[in-house]
C-alpha cells in the first residue's frame, strides 16, 4: 500500500506512484489528447474543404435542435402543469425568505419604484442585464438591496456564493 500522488489516499500501487483508478483516468486523458493531436489536422482540413457549406449545415442543425428543445419544453409544461404548480408551491414553503424578497423586488418594479432589470446594464460586465441579484442576502433589511446582472454573471456569482 502506498499513498497515491493524485488523490492522496492510501491505496494499492498501480504505476508511477498512482493508484489503479487515478492511473486509469490519466491514461484515458492521455489517449484523448493523442486522438486530438492525430485528428486535429485532418479535422481542420475537412472543415476547410467543406467551407461555408459546412458552417451553414451546422447552423441549420443547431437551429433544429434549439426548436426541438423548445417544443419538448412546451409539451412538458403542458403535460405536467399540476406537478410544476406543486413544485413552485413547495419551493415557496421551503424558501419563504427568498420568496418574500423576490416578491418585494417584483412589487417595487410594478409600482415604478425600481426600473426593470431589462432596461439596465450588468454591474459587472456592462452587458444588458436580465435579473436583479440580492448581493447582501434575502434578510428583511436587504430585500430591496439588489444589483442588476446579466445571466452569465448571475450564474457565476451564485456559484461563488
Amino acid at each position: 500500500m502506498v499513498i497515491c500522488k493524485r488523490c492522496k489516499r492510501e491505496r494499492k500501487h498501480q504505476a508511477k506512484g498512482l493508484c489503479a483508478s487515478c492511473y486509469a483516468r490519466l491514461k484515458q486523458i492521455g489517449q484523448g489528447e493523442d486522438w486530438l493531436r492525430r485528428h486535429a489536422k485532418s479535422e481542420r482540413k475537412r472543415r476547410k474543404r467543406l467551407g461555408p457549406e459546412y458552417r451553414r449545415r451546422e447552423q441549420e442543425r443547431n437551429e433544429r435542435r434549439k426548436e426541438q428543445r423548445a417544443q419538448y419544453h412546451r409539451e412538458y409544461q403542458k403535460n405536467n402543469r399540476e406537478h410544476i404548480k406543486q413544485y413552485a408551491k413547495d419551493y415557496r414553503k421551503r424558501e419563504p425568505q427568498k420568496s418574500r424578497a423576490r416578491d418585494a423586488v417584483h412589487d417595487e418594479i410594478k409600482r415604478g419604484g425600481m426600473p426593470s432589470p431589462l432596461t439596465l446594464k450588468c454591474s459587472k460586465c456592462n452587458e444588458p442585464a436580465t435579473d436583479y441579484h440580492h448581493h447582501r442576502g434575502y434578510e428583511e433589511e436587504f430585500k430591496l438591496d439588489v444589483i442588476p446582472l446579466c445571466k452569465r454573471c448571475h450564474g457565476k456569482t451564485n456559484r461563488i456564493d
